[in-house]
């Protein structure tokens, strides 16, 4: 008897957590988020820039939210300029802004800012190790 009584006190209470978790999806899902968008700082990187760009897209690429990866080159002097700027033509959400004066990518990085109503991030990629990093955080910002 309370064997029964305590099977379906918690298939009642089973029942109740999928009917809240489904309801819960339905709501973010027709609710419009806010877009997601990059702001990458770059530096000689042509090794490993198109790696870590096209990673970005294609953990970007299903996610719910709007996407706009912008690309700043604070004065590289090897290709990086160039493999962006490819990878550009196929990819509408990817965008790249060269600073001629390395010493000057502080204040384009502030018009980037202000120019867009929603930057979610900014990441300096000129160091080597934070690389990794900034796969991992978009792990969260884009599945949450």
């Amino acid at each position: 008897m309370w064997g029964a009584l305590f099977f379906w006190l918690l298939a009642g209470y089973g029942a109740l957590c999928i009917v809240w978790q489904a309801s819960q999806r339905l709501r973010r899902r027709f609710q419009r988020p806010r877009p997601l968008s990059l702001v990458l700082v770059v530096e000689n990187a042509e090794d490993e820039i198109e790696g870590i760009l096209r990673l970005l897209l294609l953990r970007t690429a299903f996610g719910m939210r709007e996407r706009r990866i912008v690309v700043l080159d604070a004065g590289s002097t090897d290709d990086t300029g160039a493999i962006v700027q490819r990878l550009c033509q196929d990819n509408p959400a990817l965008s790249y802004v060269r600073v001629a004066d390395p010493a000057h990518w502080l204040d384009a990085l502030a018009q980037l800012c202000l120019a867009s109503p929603h930057v979610s991030c900014v990441y300096d990629l000129r160091q080597r190790t934070s690389w990794h990093d900034t796969i991992q955080d978009l792990q969260w910002l884009v599945h949450g």
